[in-house]
């Protein structure tokens, strides 16, 4: 939610450039991670899942841009009752996890502004052609990269226009497009935040907007 790209869509958001938002879809999908990280037992036990590992960045964009949710309905399921590691060179190679948690969840966001996303959050999917985060406004269409990276352009579309792109105005003060390092340099700025003991505008002017003072 730091990246240049989310920072943009919440500048054109608060400009009004899309009208009030609506409605909206953000999904994170994939076929999990047994055939390519070395041990990923940790990932299908309880209290894992693709809510908690990859949920985060994109729930965290969505507050950012449109604000608290007020509630929450959500149905989930185990797609696969086990996963058979193949990940190549792996010492687990040809193991069975047994899967303790859901790995596909469907929730829906009502978020106090008003507006309805739909969250899909799977490892049961093989391949898919869903945007990572897409808004509808009363004006106009947003589309955002992912936000489990820090580059990417955003594209827009009002009435009767195809998408066009805009790109940020601003490079990511963590300027790299690796999802790891500005993991990491996210949770230094949080750290720093927390110890702060509330959200200020010099620290983090998107977080600022968004929340609420931090209290130990």
């Amino acid at each position: 939610m730091l990246s240049a790209g989310v920072q943009e869509a919440r500048a054109l958001i608060d400009t009004g450039a899309i009208g009030k938002p609506l409605t909206g879809l953000a999904a994170v999908m994939s076929h999990g991670m047994e055939h390519w990280h070395p041990n990923p037992s940790f990932f299908f036990r309880r209290g894992a899942g693709p809510v908690f590992d990859m949920g985060p960045y994109y729930l965290s964009t969505l507050v950012t841009l449109l604000g608290p949710v007020a509630s929450v309905q959500a149905t989930g399921q185990i797609g696969f009752e086990e996963r058979i590691v193949t990940t190549a060179g792996s010492p687990a190679q040809g193991q069975s996890i047994k899967v303790e948690t859901l790995t596909t969840v469907h929730a829906l966001l009502d978020f106090a502004s008003g507006a309805h996303v739909m969250f899909l959050a799977s490892w049961d999917v093989w391949k898919h052609g869903v945007p990572p985060i897409e808004l509808h406004g009363q004006k106009a269409s947003l589309r955002l990269p992912d936000p489990n990276w820090f580059g990417g352009d955003l594209l827009i579309a009002g009435k009767d226009e195809d998408w066009r792109t805009i790109r940020p105005r601003y490079k990511s003060s963590i300027a790299t497009t690796s999802g790891g390092i500005g993991c990491l340099a996210t949770i230094l700025l949080a750290v720093s935040i927390a110890l702060r003991g509330t959200m200020t505008r010099r620290v983090a002017p998107m977080m600022w907007r968004s929340s609420i003072p931090w209290k130990p």
